[in-house]
């Protein structure tokens, strides 16, 4: 059954939206100020809230901004009750999350209508919510079993010629079947390890957001950048196809995640890239709006690129085209990008098609 809470200090009104709400069969919760409506929220995770603006203890602003900082009445939808009908104070309440206003005096009917709005929305949204998680869930059980058997396989099969045929090994295929075990090795470990980066990202981005900066979440942009592609380009045997411009700027992100951000992207574009062509890294201030400077990373290759249809569904656990680029991994990389993004209020931007290579840009904002 629908829970709804009724936050409203004069008496008469919240008696009698209680009373249309219940004629209605929603179950019903009251406060008669923000404080006791904020501890009735908690405690009972209501469906919607329907929330006076002005009122003791705690306004009505107070008491939305105090659900949206909490994970579990973040989403809730939020519907206030207001005798102003001043459109900088409307304005105000959609900026911090309200989802609708109703101007004293109001009818049942306004009431009523506004509710089941809010609630069809909600289905909506949980409807799709459900269907994004099933082809997540479709998409590892796809996935994760290949992506794990695949190194596993190879480490077992070199572990048993060792353990069982080592008579007329020389130490050439010993050093060779070193490497290769290092390899399949490696490739499970950056497996596990995304695995864990995506969880984590997901459950800080359910947190709410701390906006003081302290040194471990500051960074010099230039150094990783130029310190990870040339790795990278190494390990791919690619040095001649590395060109890199980093300009040096301090950066509001852990120096963990920029270094993730930086690996995800250049290691993309090696990968999706034929060797012998380049692989451009810039890094640059962007200075055009003096209230939002900003630091933008951008990766370009002339590799196979990818059509429009697949950039709009690159997300966790998704792949393109296996079978043709034969990719390793569990398609989790840019994933983590988005969700990095999302998690440092920064961009991420992707621009490409087949035959036309990939440019990826991250832009997050300078301290």
């Amino acid at each position: 059954m629908t829970k709804i809470l009724v936050i409203e200090d004069e008496i008469e009104l919240r008696e009698a939206v209680v009373d249309w709400l219940q004629f209605e069969d929603f179950t019903v919760f009251q406060a008669g100020n923000g404080r006791t409506g904020i501890a009735l929220a908690i405690q009972q995770l209501p469906d919607i809230i329907i929330s006076d603006v002005m009122m003791p203890e705690l306004d009505g602003y107070q008491v939305l901004q105090e659900m949206r900082t909490r994970p579990e009445t973040a989403v809730i939808p939020f519907i206030f009750l207001t005798a102003l009908a001043d459109r900088r104070e409307l304005r105000h309440g959609m900026e911090m999350g309200a989802d609708d206003y109703l101007t004293k005096p109001f009818t049942r009917d306004e009431l009523l209508n506004a509710i089941h709005s809010r609630l069809e929305r909600l289905s909506v949204n949980r409807q799709q919510v459900d269907q994004a998680l099933d082809e997540l869930r479709q998409t590892i059980l796809r996935t994760l079993p290949h992506e794990l058997r695949t190194p596993l396989t190879g480490i077992l099969g070199l572990g048993e010629i060792l353990a069982h045929s080592p008579d007329g090994l020389t130490v050439a295929d010993l050093q060779e079947m070193g490497q290769l075990t290092l390899d399949a090795g490696n490739r499970l470990l950056r497996l596990v390890e995304n695995y864990q980066y995506f969880i984590e990202i997901e459950f800080r981005n359910s947190q709410p957001v701390n906006e003081e900066c302290t040194e471990e979440c500051k960074v010099e942009a230039s150094g990783l950048m130029r310190e990870i592609s040339a790795n990278l380009a190494m390990q791919y045997d690619r040095i001649n196809d590395l060109h890199v411009m980093a300009e040096p700027a301090s950066l509001k992100i852990d120096p963990r995640d920029w270094a993730k951000i930086i690996f995800e992207l250049i290691d993309n574009a090696f990968k999706f890239s034929p060797p012998g062509t380049a692989v451009q890294i810039n890094g640059w201030r962007m200075d055009d709006d003096p209230q939002a400077l900003r630091y933008q990373l951008s990766v370009a290759d002339l590799g196979v690129g990818f059509p429009p249809e697949q950039v709009a569904k690159i997300g966790g656990y998704m792949q393109f085209d296996r079978k043709k680029h034969e990719q390793q991994g569990s398609g989790l990389g840019l994933a983590i990008i988005k969700r990095l993004a999302q998690l440092y209020g920064a961009t991420f931007e992707i621009v490409s098609g087949p035959q036309k290579g990939t440019t990826l840009t991250f832009t997050v904002p300078l301290l």
